[in-house]
């Protein structure tokens, strides 16, 4: 877990998370998750791995208060509803008619924080000569690298990251978790990663939950403990991958 200073403590806790879809071919409901149960201790970063429809973004959705659980219960405390709650989503979710720096003041200001850490929060990652490009002017990476300033402009105690980098090529997404790492690092918030990337899991967080099954349930929980930084070429990375892929393959 990293050492940086937070102002407020936030954890995550799931308890009895009951969820069920409606399938439209049939009409049945499909029970996706069944008596849940995941706890996320302050400034942990937790990575929910698994096959697609596992429940994995539905987890995080819940956590975020974009869907509610059919019974069970959501806590984030002690910070309560209070907390701040940053997210990084697989697409940027710009508004191409704001600029760069407009695009996150516009949230840091709604969260009450302000616009004084903008300019520092993206010469931070790499877009100091963009502040008054359009978003439709960005490459990808360059965009996502906006969504996550746009993140942390809140300083968030809660960060929720929705396969942030999965629509990448490999080298963007490389050097963007490095720079995650980074920021994460320098006043860690309390985190949840979905993830289909195992190197990804493995390099970011504290701990990893492999899911599976209908109604998912939780296959194993691997702690990754490696100091930080880490470096993305560090082969016990590579083993947990194994690990994981070999979980999942049964």
């Amino acid at each position: 877990m990293a050492t940086g200073v937070r102002p407020v403590s936030a954890s995550i806790k799931f308890s009895g998370i009951e969820k069920g879809f409606v399938r439209q071919n049939s009409g049945r409901v499909e029970q996706v998750l069944h008596g849940f149960e995941l706890e996320i201790e302050d400034g942990e970063l937790v990575a929910l791995v698994g096959p697609s429809g596992v429940g994995k973004t539905t987890l995080l959705h819940i956590a975020a208060g974009l869907q509610r659980p059919d019974s069970g219960r959501i806590d984030t405390g002690p910070g309560g509803a209070s907390a701040r709650v940053g997210m990084v989503f697989q697409q940027p979710r710009l508004l191409d008619w704001r600029t760069v720096r407009a695009n996150v003041d516009l949230v840091s200001k709604a969260a009450g924080r302000g616009t004084a850490r903008t300019v520092g929060l993206l010469t931070q990652v790499g877009l100091r000569d963009y502040l008054d490009a359009y978003p439709l002017a960005l490459s990808g990476g360059q965009r996502q690298r906006v969504a996550i300033a746009r993140a942390f402009s809140i300083e968030p105690e809660i960060l929720l990251l929705d396969e942030p980098f999965s629509a990448l090529d490999e080298l963007t997404a490389r050097r963007l978790r490095i720079l995650m790492q980074d920021m994460w690092l320098e006043a860690p918030p309390t985190g949840l990663l979905v993830t289909h990337n195992m190197l990804e899991a493995a390099f970011l967080a504290d701990k990893i939950v492999v899911l599976g099954g209908k109604p998912a349930h939780t296959i194993a929980t691997i702690a990754i403990d490696l100091p930080r930084p880490r470096d993305p070429e560090n082969l016990e990375l590579f083993a947990v991958h194994r690990r994981i892929m070999g979980l999942l393959s049964h």
